[in-house]
C-alpha cells in the first residue's frame, strides 16, 4: 500500500498502537474498576476489539496481490468459458536456492525503484538492541530502599528508547524483505510477542520471590543482552540467511520481476515521448518552413504591388508628358498660323 519511500511514516502511525495501548491501559482500568468493578476490565477490551474487528472487516479492502489475481482469474474463466490462472501461481517465483542467490543478491543490494536493501533499515536495531539491556540492568540495580525511587523510573528511559527503535526496525525489515507477505509475517510476529507476553507473568511471581528484586529483574536483561548480537548478524549475513526461507526467496523473485516490468515501461515511455519529441520537432520545423514559405509569398506579392505601382507612376508621367507636348505643339502651330497670316495681309 505505501512505497518504501513513504512506509517509515507509515508505520510509524501503526507502531503507535502497541505503546499507546499499554500507556492508556492503566489509565481506562483504573476508571472501569473504580465505577463498574473488575470483572468488567476484560469485558470492555472485549467490547473495543470486537468493535474493531467489525469496522476492519466492512471497511478495510483486500489488498494481496495474488488473492486478487486468484479472483480475477477466476471471474474471468467463469465469464469465457476458458482457463485463466495467475503466474503468482505456476511455480515461476520458486527457482532454485542457487539461481535465488545470484538474482536476489542483484536485487536486493542495488539501490533502485525498490530502494535498497532490506538490512539498510537495521542501523537503528543495532542501537536499541544496546539501549535496552543497558536500561534494564540500571533499572534492576537501582531498585535498593536507599534509593530514590525515581532514579530507576528514569533508568527506565534507555529501555524505552531502545524499544521504539528495535520495534520500527524490525517491522520495517519484515516489510522489506518478505514485501507479498509482509501481512503474514507481521501476524506471526505480533502472536510471537504476545505469547511471551501472556507467558511470563504466569513465573514472575515465583521468580521475584526466589531471586529477589535485583537479580530478578536482572533476568530480562541478561536475555536481552544475549540478543545484542542478533541485528549485527543480520545485517552482515541477511541476505544469506533470507534466501533459505522460501517465502522470503520468493518476495525477492517478485520484487525483482516488478523491478524489471517497472524498467521496461519506463523504457517504453522514454521511447513514446522521444517519438512525440520528434513529432513535435518535425511539426515545429514544418511550421517554420511554412511561415517562412507565407514570408517568401507575402515578399514577392509586394514587390509585385510595387513594380505595378511602378509601372502605372510611369505611364501616367509618360501620358502626362506626350499631352503636355501636344498642347505645345499645337500652341506652336496656331502661333506659326498667326504669323502667316498677318504676312499674307500685309502683302
Amino acid at each position: 500500500m505505501f512505497p518504501a519511500t513513504q512506509r517509515s511514516l507509515a508505520l510509524s502511525v501503526f507502531a503507535a498502537a502497541p505503546f499507546t495501548g499499554p500507556t492508556l491501559g492503566p489509565v481506562v482500568g483504573g476508571f472501569v474498576d473504580e465505577t463498574v468493578g473488575w470483572r468488567w476490565l476484560e469485558a470492555v477490551m472485549t467490547l473495543f476489539t470486537f468493535s474493531l474487528w467489525i469496522v476492519g472487516a466492512a471497511a478495510i479492502p483486500e489488498t494481496y496481490a495474488p488473492l486478487l489475481l486468484r479472483k480475477r482469474a477466476v471471474k474471468m474463466s467463469q465469464e469465457t468459458g476458458q482457463v485463466y490462472g495467475s503466474k503468482l501461481e505456476v511455480g515461476e517465483l520458486m527457482p532454485s536456492l542457487a539461481e535465488s542467490f545470484k538474482r536476489a543478491e542483484k536485487a536486493a543490494l542495488s539501490e533502485g525503484a525498490t530502494g535498497a536493501a532490506p538490512e539498510a533499515r537495521l542501523p537503528p536495531r543495532m542501537i536499541g538492541s544496546v539501549c535496552i539491556p543497558i536500561g534494564l540492568f540500571l533499572f534492576a540495580w537501582t531498585s535498593y530502599h536507599n534509593v530514590h525511587w525515581i532514579v530507576s523510573v528514569i533508568f527506565t528511559a534507555p529501555f524505552g528508547f531502545g524499544m521504539v527503535l528495535l520495534f520500527l526496525s524490525v517491522t520495517n525489515y519484515l516489510i522489506d524483505a518478505y514485501t507479498i507477505y509482509a501481512a503474514m509475517v507481521l501476524a506471526a510476529n505480533s502472536v510471537l510477542r504476545s505469547m511471551f507476553g501472556a507467558t511470563f507473568p504466569l513465573f514472575t511471581t515465583y521468580m521475584y520471590d526466589g531471586l529477589g528484586t535485583h537479580w530478578a529483574s536482572s533476568i530480562p536483561a541478561f536475555l536481552a543482552l544475549a540478543c545484542v548480537p542478533f541485528p549485527f548478524l543480520f545485517y552482515k549475513c541477511g541476505l544469506v540467511i533470507r534466501m533459505r526461507c522460501k517465502y522470503a526467496r520468493a518476495a525477492a523473485e517478485m520484487m525483482e520481476q516488478l523491478q524489471r516490468r517497472d524498467s521496461n515501461e519506463d523504457e517504453t515511455k522514454g521511447e513514446v515521448r522521444k517519438s512525440s519529441k520528434k513529432s513535435e520537432d518535425v511539426a515545429k520545423a514544418g511550421r517554420e518552413v511554412e511561415g517562412l514559405e507565407g514570408e517568401g509569398v507575402e515578399a514577392a506579392t509586394n514587390d509585385r504591388l510595387d513594380h505595378e505601382k511602378d509601372l502605372k507612376k510611369g505611364h501616367a508621367q509618360l501620358s502626362h508628358s506626350n499631352q503636355h507636348g501636344v498642347d505645345a505643339h499645337g500652341s506652336w502651330n496656331r502661333g506659326i498660323g498667326h504669323n502667316m497670316g498677318k504676312q499674307q495681309h500685309m502683302v
